[in-house]
């Protein structure tokens, strides 16, 4: 199931997400306290005032607890795209290294480059999309032109 929604969410835009993301913990919390407003707080008519700074500590502690894990998973993503980032541009300056090499060749390089060039076209239009999927694998297609570029 949440494969599902991760390949579904993958195609849409970051801002439609996160619009998306709002309404639905927007809702679940509105729900979540009306819930507890019409089973215990109107209920519970008078209350002392150590009772008031009890849910004001509490209220306080869950505020804190949220933002520490929503900048947990800030940092996490921000690492995971750091990684990814570098990655990328290991490997743009591999090509770029190969078709130097290729271009110093000269004549016989020809067949190496447009390999190159189409190894570098289906890594882009090939292997990203099939890691950003769920469970994300490796393109065929951009494997038999790795292959073909050997």
């Amino acid at each position: 199931m949440f494969d599902a929604v991760y390949n579904a969410t993958s195609a849409l835009p970051d801002y439609a997400i996160l619009a998306i993301a709002a309404a639905v913990f927007g809702a679940i919390g509105g729900l979540i306290s009306f819930l507890s407003y019409r089973l215990w707080f109107q209920r519970w008519s008078k209350h002392s005032d150590f009772e008031d700074r009890l849910a004001e500590t509490a209220h306080d502690s869950f505020i804190a607890i949220i933002a520490f894990v929503l900048a947990l998973s800030i940092a996490n993503e921000f690492d995971n795209y750091t990684k990814a980032k570098d990655l990328v541009r290991q490997e743009a300056l591999e090509i770029y290294r190969i078709q130097r090499e290729l271009d110093s060749i000269g004549p016989l390089g020809e067949d190496g480059t447009r390999s190159l060039r189409a190894y570098a076209r289906s890594v882009a239009e090939d292997e990203w999309p099939t890691l950003a999927t769920r469970p994300s694998s490796l393109s065929p297609v951009t494997q038999d032109r790795f292959n073909a570029l050997w």
